[in-house]
């Protein structure tokens, strides 16, 4: 995933934008877990002083684990967070490859983490330049074919 980031923090609204564009793709239809997973660590990451977000706590909250739940016996929470880092890999690498905000669980934690793209990022990210024209400029035929030849490699060449 793209780590370039702008220095101004997305908004509580834009967040939420975010979640549900990523929320009704493709790669998460279906996938009711990980879209439970991904809401619930989105709605508790605006509490920086939250501790709900430990494996634990989603256990019970998000996969309905009882008072019981023993992660060392369980795997579930972190079999999850990896598919749903899978999932949010996924599709920023194919749906949401020009999304403004990049909305990632890194390794270690269960805490989304927000980012905003830059705007040439969002804009430009995949888009190939078009290929330049010159200018009607008389020369020789033989200047002129070789010209030619080599406007239509570059031609062929982007769109390859």
């Amino acid at each position: 995933m793209p780590t370039e980031a702008t220095s101004v923090s997305p908004t509580t609204e834009e967040i939420r934008a975010q979640l549900a564009r990523i929320l009704a793709s493709r790669i998460f239809a279906g996938a009711q877990r990980s879209q439970r997973f991904l809401s619930y660590v989105v709605e508790k990451s605006f509490d920086p002083g939250s501790d709900a977000l430990k494996e634990y706590t989603i256990a019970v909250d998000v996969f309905e684990r009882d008072a019981s739940y023993d992660s060392s016996i369980d795997a579930t929470v972190r079999v999850e967070a990896g598919r749903l880092r899978s999932r949010l890999h996924e599709y920023y690498a194919e749906d949401g490859k020009h999304d403004p905000l990049i909305i990632d669980v890194p390794k270690g934690g269960y805490r989304a983490v927000f980012t905003k793209r830059p705007l040439s990022a969002t804009a430009m990210d995949g888009a190939r330049p078009s290929p330049a024209i010159p200018f009607a400029v008389p020369a020789s035929p033989a200047v002129s074919r070789k010209r030619s030849i080599g406007i239509t490699a570059a031609c062929i060449l982007s769109l390859i």
